[in-house]
Formats: structure tokens, C-alpha cells, sequence
């Protein structure tokens, strides 16, 4: 019997294999793992320790692993492509290393597409995106499209747009890499938003002394305290 409330994502025996040119490369290899509702979590490790890899698994964009995957207590394999595209709608927001960002949209409209794809109405998507990008030091860059941004900008942008409809499960990945100081600080802030929002927020990062949160690492394929 289970000990306490049920845990928002949960892992078992996870493991992720990629083929390469010289054999299998074993990436996750039997990891557990339990993320409760509202936990702040900060995953370290050498590059190519599997960071990246388990925030995809998280996220349900990457489904070629072995193992069980339950979030809200479903099995996200058993659940089928739709259930886990509405899971990835309206309960994930992920905040790639690589932005994903629509060039021909503005700031604006890019954080605008995630609730208006749920259903929220043209005026309340854009108020959420003002409101997002004006706590991230950007109300004055609302109708700059991605090309005529800094690359701080942009990353400050892909985070409020993870954040457009209130996930429950925020990941980022290396959110601060590279950063200055004004933009470190938006992210930071919207990192806390969403905290204060009730978002269990998992950040992969080289800089964890920036985020507060349990602490963990990858070594060798599992996690282990760090």
C-alpha cells in the first residue's frame, strides 16, 4: 500500500536506450523516480548525463522508453496518444533548450497559442500573455516577433509561454545557460510564478544554486542525492 498522497509523475524502472554507431548507448538505466504536486526539483549532471532525455520522458514528447511512466496515476502508455497530447496541452509546460518559438508570430501571439489552443477566448489568452510577459521584464517587446529579440528574450518568451496555462508540471531545460543578469532575473521570476501557482517545477540545470528545490543528479543512468 501506498504511503502518503499520490505523487503527480511517477517512474519506475525507467530506462532509455539510443542506438549509436558503435552498439546500444544506454542513456536512463532502471531510474525511479517520484515528483509530488507543487514539489521544486533540480536535476544536475555532466553533459550528456541524461538531462535532456528524462525531462522528455516528464514531458511525454519522448515515448521510446522502457519502463512505467504514471502521471496522475495513469500509466501514460496505456493511456494512448490523445490522453497524453491533452495531458501535454492542458498539465505540461516545457521550456525547451532548444525555444520552439513560431518566428512569424510575435511574443505575444507565441504565449497566446498554448491557451488558445485549450479553448480560452482570444481576451483572456492575451491578457494571460501581457500579463506573463510583463512579469518577465518584456511588456515592452509584446509585438516584437523572435527575430528582433535577444536571445535572453526569447528564452524569457518560451517560458511564458510554458507558463500560458498554468501547468501543473513546469521543466525546464538549462533555463538560465547563457544568460545576463536582467534576463536571468526574469526567468528566475517567472520560475517563482509558477511555484506560486501550485506548478511542481523540475529544472535540469549546471547552475543549481539558482533554484531552490529538492536536489538530485544523474550518474550512471539513475538519480542519486546531490
Amino acid at each position: 500500500m501506498q504511503d502518503g498522497p499520490e505523487p503527480l509523475c511517477r517512474l519506475r524502472g525507467l530506462r532509455r536506450v539510443y542506438p549509436g554507431p558503435d552498439g546500444p548507448v544506454k542513456v536512463l538505466a532502471g531510474l525511479d523516480l517520484d515528483v509530488q504536486v507543487g514539489e521544486r526539483m533540480v536535476v544536475t549532471g555532466a553533459s550528456g548525463a541524461g538531462k535532456t532525455t528524462l525531462l522528455s520522458v516528464l514531458g511525454m514528447v519522448d515515448p521510446g522508453f522502457e519502463g512505467v511512466y504514471a502521471f496522475r496515476g495513469e500509466d501514460t502508455r496505456a493511456a494512448g496518444e490523445r490522453r497524453r497530447s491533452r495531458w501535454r496541452l492542458q498539465d505540461v509546460g516545457y521550456a525547451f533548450q532548444d525555444l520552439h518559438l513560431v518566428p512569424s508570430l510575435s511574443a505575444e501571439e507565441n504565449v497566446r497559442l498554448p491557451a488558445e489552443a485549450r479553448g480560452a477566448s482570444a481576451e483572456e489568452a492575451k491578457e494571460r500573455a501581457a500579463r506573463l510577459l510583463e512579469a518577465a521584464g518584456l511588456g515592452h517587446r509584446l509585438h516584437h516577433r523572435p527575430a528582433s529579440l535577444s536571445g535572453g528574450e526569447r528564452r524569457r518568451t518560451a517560458l511564458a509561454r510554458a507558463l500560458a496555462n498554468r501547468p501543473a508540471l513546469l521543466l525546464l531545460d538549462e533555463p538560465t545557460d547563457g544568460l545576463d543578469a536582467v534576463s536571468r532575473e526574469g526567468v528566475l521570476g517567472l520560475v517563482d510564478q509558477a511555484g506560486a501557482e501550485g506548478a511542481a517545477v523540475v529544472v535540469a540545470t549546471h547552475e543549481p544554486e539558482l533554484f531552490p528545490g529538492r536536489r538530485l543528479a544523474l550518474d550512471g543512468g539513475r538519480l542519486v542525492p546531490s
